[in-house]
């Protein structure tokens, strides 16, 4: 049953992985100015532009030129930068690191403050520690990263002097980005780990173990948070996957070298083979997770069905 699904789910990705990249590939070629424009400059030769125009292929119309990038990705071959002939694959191989790091140590941010949080405000629940506990999850995810990035900035590196400003130098630098995209995140696990523990703690079976004379504390801790857990992991795995596709906004305030970064590079210089390979990186990183995710459900609780509802 979990090989079927599995392969199921995998040749799913394929029709979906095309209409993500042709969707890219249009749209990408929407954006005002000339790529030509910002490799050789408005003043290069007409020859120089022509020559670099028909070693592009950008002189076919895009179904042509999107068949090219189709053909090259069966090959493995994501194209190169058309500002500098770099390798599009070896340029995400070197970004997509720097993401995942930043996205793994958001999620470890978020862990920490949501599950606590959230368990202690089910367990006291409709007390000040319950009011105090919503009210830093309704601050954490009324904050924008946009706003909260640079107030970050300018509450520690500038007026207190600690942890790095921007830029990958160290491990320091990865605690003000960190905490950026891991607060909005930390609202909304603590939620719904509330909801989901709230949710279990009225079942037969907790009432029932508390009835044969086991102390609550641990009958919410041991059993109960166990099986509280099981919503909240989906919700953790689906944002994961938002979140390695969300750190554009922050990578670029924190000048992260990540996969963000360079999109948004890409995007001003017109760089349609590095938009295009970092949209597919995306996207495809985003459907594995979630498909992780289900498969993890269905083994932390054994009465979810695969491939069936």
């Amino acid at each position: 049953m979990m090989l079927s699904y599995l392969w199921k789910r995998i040749l799913l990705l394929i029709p979906t992985l095309y209409v993500v990249i042709t969707l890219v590939f249009f749209l990408v070629h929407l954006i005002p100015g000339d790529p030509v424009d910002a490799i050789l400059g408005e003043q290069a030769r007409p020859a120089d532009r022509e020559r670099l125009v028909h070693e592009l292929h950008l002189d076919q119309n895009l179904w042509v030129q999107h068949s090219y990038f189709l053909v090259g990705l069966m090959h493995g071959d994501l194209g190169v930068s058309l500002y500098d002939r770099t390798p599009v694959s070896q340029i995400i191989k070197e970004k997509f690191w720097a993401t995942f790091q930043l996205a793994l140590f958001a999620m470890a941010v978020a862990l920490a403050i949501a599950l606590p949080l959230g368990l202690v405000s089910a367990l006291k629940q409709d007390r000040w520690e319950d009011h105090s506990a919503m009210l830093v999850a309704l601050l954490g995810i009324s904050i924008p990263n946009f706003y909260l990035g640079p107030l970050l900035i300018l509450l520690f590196p500038i007026y207190l002097g600690w942890f790095d400003v921007s830029g990958k130098e160290g491990l320091t630098s990865l605690i003000l980005p960190g905490i950026t995209l891991g607060t909005a995140l930390a609202a909304m696990v603590s939620r719904m780990t509330r909801t989901s523990m709230l949710e279990v703690m009225r079942a037969d079976y907790v009432r029932t173990a508390k009835a044969k004379g086991l102390k609550p504390m641990r009958v919410y801790l041991k059993h109960a948070f166990r099986s509280a857990l099981i919503p909240v992991v989906t919700v953790i795995g689906l944002q994961f996957g938002a979140l390695l596709a969300g750190t554009v906004v922050t990578e670029k305030i924190f000048n992260w070298p990540g996969i963000g970064s360079q999109l948004l590079e890409g995007i001003g210089r017109r760089d349609y083979p590095v938009v295009q390979g970092c949209v597919l990186t995306i996207a495809l990183t985003f459907m594995l997770v979630n498909l992780m995710t289900d498969l993890l459900y269905a083994r932390l609780d054994p009465r979810v069905k695969l491939g069936k509802g």
